[in-house]
C-alpha cells in the first residue's frame, strides 16, 4: 500500500491530519445514505478487505505508532515492533460491531496518538528507535508514518466503498 508523501510534514501537519481522519472516515463510512451505509462498508475491495477493516486497519497502527512514540520518549534506541515501519509486517485486526465502533476506534487512537504528538518538543523529534528485523526511526518518522497508513487506509476505504 503505497500513500502520499509525508516526508515534509510538520508536527503541527501530523496533527492537523490525525484529528481529521475520525470526521473523514465517518464521512466513507456512512456515505450520503445511511439505510445502505452498513452494506456499503461490509463491501470487500479487490484485496478482500472492507471499508471497516481499512478503518480497524488505521486505528490498530495509529495505536501501535502511539506506543512507539512513547517507548522512543522514554528511551533512546527503545527496541520497535518492525510493524511500526513496514506494512508487511502489519497483522490485520478483526473488527467487531459496524460503523460506530469503527469510528469510535478510530476517534480514541487518533485523539491520542495527536495528544501525545503535541507533547513532543525540540530534540525530542530526532530521538530514535531501533526497528526489529533492522534500521532504525525517529519520533518524527514514526508520527509521519502513522499519518501516512491512516491516509493510505482511507483510500482504500473510499475506493472499496466505490466498487
Amino acid at each position: 500500500m503505497n500513500g502520499p508523501d509525508v516526508s515534509a510534514l510538520s508536527p503541527t501537519d501530523v496533527v492537523a491530519a490525525l484529528r481529521s481522519f475520525p470526521r473523514r472516515f465517518g464521512a466513507v463510512l456512512a456515505g450520503s445514505d445511511p439505510e445502505e451505509a452498513e452494506q456499503r462498508a461490509r463491501h470487500p475491495d479487490s484485496s478482500g478487505h472492507n471499508a471497516l477493516d481499512w478503518a480497524h486497519y488505521a486505528a490498530r497502527h495509529l495505536a501501535l505508532a502511539n506506543d512507539a512514540l512513547g517507548a522512543v520518549l522514554v528511551r533512546q534506541n527503545a527496541e520497535l515492533p518492525a510493524a511500526v515501519m513496514t506494512e508487511e509486517a502489519r497483522e490485520w485486526p478483526h473488527p467487531s460491531g459496524g460503523i460506530t465502533a469503527a469510528t469510535d476506534y478510530l476517534r480514541v487512537e487518533s485523539e491520542a496518538l495527536a495528544a501525545t504528538v503535541e507533547t513532543i518538543e525540540g530534540e525530542q523529534w530526532t530521538r530514535t528507535g531501533e526497528v526489529w528485523g533492522g534500521g532504525t526511526a525517529t519520533a518524527l518518522a514514526i508520527a509521519r508514518e502513522a499519518v501516512r497508513t491512516a491516509a493510505s487506509a482511507l483510500r482504500a476505504a473510499e475506493r472499496a466503498t466505490i466498487g
